[in-house]
């Protein structure tokens, strides 16, 4: 995994990007969380989702994995008690199979709904750190 240690709003923070195959990413997330003794509501993960719109964005804690194999890997290995936000990548058109489309590139105006939408989330991450959802929620919702 790549790890990044930092601090945000005197929150001290630990980002992580399991360079593992996506459907053994939950493997990383068990090392990291047990080695800092993370606790599960404290942990958010951040991934993509085909059943929302381009960079619309969803949080939840606890549930399904939707057919997300990252997420399904981290539910076997953590259980599924911790934040997910959620972030729209759009459904497949015309049959192409959704192994094929998670892995296309984004067009030039999907890429800058993407751009813009995560700018957002990286500003308003302090809401997540004061376990402030409703108003996380409320500003990245926008459009």
């Amino acid at each position: 995994s790549q790890t990044f240690r930092g601090v945000i709003n005197e929150n001290k923070i630990i980002l992580l990007k399991p360079m593992t195959f996506m459907n053994n990413s939950g493997k990383s997330v068990l090392e990291i969380s047990s080695f800092y003794k993370i606790p599960k509501n404290r942990i958010f993960i951040i991934h993509d989702d085909i059943d929302l719109s381009i960079a619309r964005v969803k949080v939840k804690c606890g549930g399904g994995d939707g057919g997300h194999n990252g997420i399904k890997s981290i539910d076997q290995y953590i259980s599924n008690n911790y934040y997910r936000i959620r972030v729209g990548i759009g459904k497949p058109e015309n049959f192409i199979q959704v192994k094929d489309y998670v892995l296309k590139r984004f067009t030039t105006n999907e890429k800058n709904k993407i751009n813009k939408k995560t700018d957002l989330l990286i500003e308003n991450i302090s809401y997540l750190l004061k376990n402030d959802i409703n108003n996380f929620l409320n500003v990245v919702s926008r459009d």
